[in-house]
């Protein structure tokens, strides 16, 4: 137990956080800053500060610090939502210590793994865990352990008043504040540090951005380990002077309730809090005399906030039609706090895009690295040209392609043409960086080369030929078997001509030798110059036409034909937001937005992994970037559109990448008997990794069948992203955050 207090005045170090509680306090007296539901109790800002006086005092007499700085020692403290854990939170803080939160739902063996690794002096272990205590004793016998009670400013003196807080200077902002483990989807958790500069220009940026008030209110239900919850809810809130009710958990019960209230504000939360949302209002609100209410409760909320996972477009667009409100999405991991944001003012509607987390915050510096390690310019996309004359300029950049045909017997001609690096590229590769490929991905882009590779003259053009013509690969037309590779050739695609098929006139001044034909590869920039970065334009080649299958995939008894793209359909279609075309008369652009991994510096950026400076060096660049290891890409608007992690969310299928979370959210837009998906990426030696679905179904739904399954999502995926196996499970184990452990739901599904 906490030893006996005193009525005295304590003092405390003047960090601004402290210092604009103080103000508030001074301004609005009886306001309260913490509404804590589990003790039915409001807490104003003078008595937050002095409970934290009083923790700050206990931990200095526990540790046995004269004096009023521990530096930088690590506290751990399991403590569940509420005014304990602020208090706890804010004297660590006071005393010059570095919190370190345990997540309360974490099972003991990760628990342990937290204390181990940042080997904190002291425990805070709030009843409701105590459980853990004799764990903690054995493990760690040189951890002191304290047990925490019910904290509230209980004085002892009778008619006390709580005296204004009195300030010493603060030690450097510099120092380190919070150690946040992540979330250990992709590795072993590791340790971030954040300093006391980081904490206030995150929650700082995020005031300016999202027009936090003193007359805000917050239904907070998010945890209190992660940064969502640290962050974005408790801290700014605090630090604009707002009020903070604090729920030990979600229950949409409760919520809804609130809400029907209308004195509530904010709200933020993780996709599958709102998905839960959306089915209590449809299943037990609608249609009941409460449903006019609830609308009405929800329209007085001004800010409604998603995060920590892909939000799915009808999960969003679901939650509007109840509440009016529409979600805003950011983007934020614990090692940056938050570094993109859809934006406050979505009053023309342009604001909130479906799929988008919005643009930089202000002083936050944001790039895309593309894999060649190539920095991706703001409005970057690849082409594709179509048309007589078949796109810009050659002098921009050129590629060449080597070209073979033969016949059959039945007339039928192979024309087999197999892309070779430009120059760019050559040079590129020479410097050390990763060469990129460059391949005529549609048939209409084949035809243009062979056009142009045999100089074709007169009148017939390329969409007449598409009439007669197939576009293959070696590995999806039965009778070509494997390829023979020409010398530095990367890619081959073929041309069939069908039966009698003629596609013009040959130029009699073409090269007898088709090895040593060129073809002009268009790129939107006249300024671009060797070595300057050059799209690859496997990433988002425009198909059209019929589409032809590869071999038959089984899964158990069933068939799955994994077809290629159509000609109609663009494998990166959805990343067009809108399609950019510009169109002359005889020819048509069709821009794709280029992929790179999102990096970010700036004043958010977290310090270190605590005691890993491999791994810290590792994920930062040389002029300072933080590696965030998501794959985005950026429209023209300049809003990002996260794919997902390059380790786990980037499917490398047949020689495309596919956005897992893409796939996840078309199913659950298209197939509403699904509930809940993960889709994974699973290892095959034929294609590198098959694309693989698990969902959890609607109550009553019928059995899913693969076939059906496929044939729905065939309207708005190209067939290449959509999943080849499908399994069905009761639940995705998710963590707090409503992440999935996609590496582990593999192992536990496909063992072998």
């Amino acid at each position: 137990m906490f030893p006996d207090s005193h009525c005295t005045s304590d003092e405390l170090p003047a960090l601004p956080l402290f210092s604009a509680a103080d103000k508030h306090a001074t301004q609005f007296p009886g306001k309260a800053a913490l509404i804590d539901t589990k003790a039915r109790r409001a807490f104003t800002y003078r008595e937050l500060l002095a409970g934290t006086a009083k923790i700050k005092n206990l931990i200095l007499r526990t540790l046995e610090v004269h004096g009023t700085d521990i530096q930088e020692q690590r506290i751990a403290y399991l403590v569940p939502s509420g005014i304990d854990h602020v208090q706890i939170q804010w004297g660590i803080w006071a005393a010059g210590g570095v919190a370190v939160p345990l997540c309360t739902t974490h099972p003991f063996h990760e628990l342990e793994y937290t204390v181990t690794n940042s080997r904190p002096t002291l425990i805070f272990i709030h009843h409701d865990f105590s459980q853990h205590k004799s764990s903690f004793l054995s493990i760690f016998p040189s951890i002191r352990v304290l047990d925490v009670p019910l904290s509230h400013y209980d004085t002892g003196c009778p008619g006390f008043s709580i005296p204004s807080t009195l300030f010493y200077p603060a030690f450097s902002l510099s120092r380190r504040a919070l150690i946040i483990y992540t979330s250990g989807t992709t590795s072993r958790p590791k340790g971030c540090v954040t300093t006391h500069a980081n904490i206030h220009f995150q929650a700082n940026s995020l005031i300016k951005a999202w027009k936090y008030a003193s007359s805000d209110h917050l239904i907070h239900v998010l945890p209190l380990h992660h940064v969502h919850g640290i962050i974005n809810g408790l801290t700014a809130t605090l630090l604009a002077g707002g009020t903070v009710e604090l729920h030990p958990k979600f229950d949409p019960v409760v919520v809804w309730r609130r809400w029907m209230n209308g004195d509530s504000t904010i709200f933020m939360a993780v996709p599958t809090v709102y998905s839960r949302l959306n089915n209590y209002f449809l299943e037990h609100i609608s249609g009941t005399d409460d449903e006019q209410r609830a609308k009405d409760g929800t329209r007085k909320l001004r800010l409604t906030v998603s995060g920590s996972a892909a939000l799915p477009t009808s999960i969003k667009q679901r939650f509007e039609e109840i509440t009016g409100q529409v979600l805003l999405e950011r983007y934020g991991m614990t090692e940056i706090g938050m570094g993109l944001s859809c934006r406050y003012d979505n009053s023309d509607g342009l604001g909130r895009p479906d799929g988008s987390v919005g643009w930089p915050l202000d002083g936050v510096e944001v790039r895309l690295m593309h894999d060649s390690g190539q920095i991706i310019p703001l409005g970057s996309q690849s082409t594709v040209t179509t048309g007589v004359n078949g796109g810009y300029d050659n002098t921009t950049l050129e590629s060449q392609t080597q070209r073979r045909t033969r016949s059959n017997d039945d007339g039928t001609t192979f024309i087999e043409l197999q892309g070779i690096e430009h120059p760019a590229q050559a040079e590129s590769t020479r410097a050390g960086s990763q060469a990129e490929s460059t391949r005529p991905d549609s048939q209409s882009q084949s035809i243009e080369r062979h056009m142009r590779s045999q100089s074709i003259e007169g009148q017939t053009k390329s969409q007449d030929i598409e009439k007669n013509t197939e576009l293959y690969s070696h590995e999806t037309h039965p009778e070509l078997g494997s390829p023979t590779v020409l010398p530095g050739a990367v890619n081959t695609d073929v041309l069939v001509l069908k039966s009698g098929a003629h596609i013009g006139k040959l130029n009699p001044q073409s090269s007898e030798n088709p090895s040593e034909s060129k073809v002009s590869v268009g790129i939107p920039n006249s300024e671009l110059q060797t070595g300057a970065f050059v799209p690859n334009l496997t990433d988002g080649a425009t198909n059209s036409g019929k589409p032809t299958t590869h071999s038959i995939i089984e899964r158990d008894t069933e068939e799955v034909a994994a077809e290629l793209p159509t000609l109609a359909q663009s494998p990166y279609k959805d990343q067009i937001k809108p399609s950019n075309e510009l169109q002359d008369n005889n020819k048509s652009i069709t821009g794709v937005f280029i992929s790179g991994e999102i990096q970010i510096r700036g004043p958010n950026v977290f310090k270190e992994y605590w005691e890993n400076p491999e791994a810290t060096a590792k994920e930062f660049t040389e002029d300072g970037y933080f590696k965030t290891g998501d794959i985005a890409y950026r429209d023209q608007h300049g809003a990002y559109y996260i794919q997902g992690r390059s380790s786990v969310d980037i499917i490398k299928s047949g020689g495309y990448k596919v956005s897992a979370l893409e796939v996840e959210r078309e199913i659950l837009s298209k197939i509403s008997e699904v509930r809940e998906v993960a889709v994974v990426g699973l290892p095959s030696e034929e294609w590198g990794e098959r694309v693989a679905a698990v969902v959890v179904v609607e109550h009553g739904a019928k059995g899913m069948e693969l076939k059906q399954f496929r044939n729905i999502l065939r309207s708005t995926l190209a067939p290449y992203k959509i999943p080849t196996l499908l399994t069905v499970v009761h639940e995705i184990e998710r963590n707090a955050m409503g992440k999935v452990n996609k590496k582990q739901l593999i192992k536990s599904l496909w063992p072998s």
